[in-house]
């Protein structure tokens, strides 16, 4: 994870006038660019990675395919889903009964008929000093209230009121007629969104901070863009918008898994992996409200993997409108050494938040763009064009004015591999890049 803000020219003064909501520092620039500013990976590697993929490849035709077709076939997988999928409606309804009866929980009907499910809960701590912002979560691809849960009640505990809600369509959110089986447009969204802040929060010259996790950090651009004077403050997880809307067909071919999934479903095949995720991922997730059985039995429901690939073109949507407001000092006007250079700024902070909480310097890692950290100089001169460049953009103008982190994963090293494109990591740190310094 990175952590970076740099202060543009003349914003020192304004940074001292304003008390700040949330804690950063400026970027530190160190070593020179290296010769080959451009991600390289040997030969041995790339062979390497083939040769594993082509065993994989080979192993799921010769084992697992066969295997699965057998399950299917015997009909034992069919009737393990059919009994597993009762079961998994019980655990959902007494989920949902548990968290409406708790009081923070409630459904929000939309003027376009939608039922949110939306979670809304007073932070614990009043020391009797200033009222603090209240936070809005605007969640990740396909992601739920669950996933977001521990989130949540860290920002309830750190003082915080704190509303997430499940999109139309996800998690126990309900599409209404006339969005039922269709992709929402980013207006809609944007303007749902509003809609249940306001729900919770009724006055209308209250300001938010937004903290939006992946896709949820992209919702949250395009938030500000048409709802400015809303937004008192943003906190950016991995939200990047040109890596995405530039490969748009490329995520949309891959976006057809997941209708894929949902007509495979009633095989029961799909519940090893689930329950590999369960063993490994959920239990961090695990909060008052939902635990891994609860988890599991949403991720197995078919309408969870239909309204994921809907979600994935909305996201596309989403970038493209985010990329726009950005106008001049968005990275698509930028060359690719442009992109190198801007990538390979030193962020403020590197390092990894471990499993306890605590968090572990690291020295940059190869994944990383380049091999050294960009030079000051360099650096400065093309965050400064842009900052020029988008002097007269109103969404650019509202991001200089509110206190902004961005934090984002950067060194892929330990991760077992690259999960990116070279070129798409790069783009997706040359935007952090920007984000950050073109904030106050």
């Amino acid at each position: 994870h990175t952590h970076s803000e740099r202060e543009g020219e003349g914003m020192e003064k304004r940074r001292e006038e304003r008390a700040p909501l949330l804690a950063s520092s400026p970027v530190g620039l160190g070593e020179p660019l290296g010769d080959r500013d451009v991600p390289t990976t040997s030969l041995c590697v790339r062979v390497g990675k083939g040769c594993v993929m082509l065993v994989v490849g080979l192993l799921v035709l010769v084992v697992v395919l066969p295997l699965a077709l057998v399950i299917t076939l015997s009909g034992i997988g069919p009737l393990c889903q059919w009994l597993a999928s009762r079961s998994d409606k019980r655990k959902l309804n007494e989920t949902l009964m548990r968290c409406l009866d708790s009081g923070e929980f409630r459904f929000v009907n939309t003027v376009r008929d939608n039922q949110i499910f939306v979670r809304f809960t007073k932070g614990d701590i009043d020391d009797g000093g200033p009222k603090k912002l209240p936070v809005v979560i605007p969640n990740g691809l396909a992601a739920t209230l669950m996933a977001t849960a521990p989130m949540h009640e860290a920002l309830v505990r750190a003082g915080y009121d704190v509303v997430s809600f499940d999109r139309p369509g996800v998690g126990f959110s309900i599409k209404g007629p006339r969005d039922a089986g269709r992709v929402l447009s980013v207006d809609d969204t944007v303007n749902e969104m509003l809609e249940v802040m306001r729900a919770c929060i009724p006055d209308t010259n209250q300001q938010w901070i937004i903290v939006g996790p992946s896709m949820g950090g992209i919702v949250a651009q395009c938030f500000i863009a048409q709802h400015p004077g809303v937004v008192g403050g943003y906190v950016g997880l991995d939200g990047f918008a040109h890596p995405f809307h530039t490969r748009r067909d490329k995520f949309l071919s891959a976006s057809k898994m997941y209708g894929y999934v949902t007509y495979a479903g009633w095989t029961g095949i799909l519940r090893l992996p689930i329950l590999l995720m369960s063993m490994k991922l959920m239990p961090a997730l695990v909060t008052r409200y939902f635990d891994v059985s609860a988890m599991k039995a949403e991720m197995n429901q078919p309408r969870f993997w239909g309204n994921a690939q809907l979600e994935f073109v909305l996201m596309m949507d989403l970038a493209l409108r985010a990329s726009d407001a950005w106008g001049a000092a968005s990275i698509s006007s930028l060359a690719e050494h442009e992109r190198d250079i801007l990538a390979s700024i030193k962020p403020a902070q590197y390092g990894d938040l471990l499993g306890n909480g605590r968090w572990q310097p690291m020295p940059r890692g190869s994944s990383e763009t380049g091999h050294t950290w960009a030079e000051e100089a360099e650096a400065s001169r093309h965050l400064d064009n842009l900052s020029a460049a988008a002097e007269t953009n109103s969404f650019v103008a509202k991001w200089t004015q509110m206190p902004v982190a961005i934090i984002s994963a950067r060194c892929y090293d330990m991760m077992g591999g690259d999960w990116y494109e070279a070129d798409m990591r790069r783009d997706a740190a040359a935007e952090h890049a920007v984000q950050a310094a073109i904030a106050k």
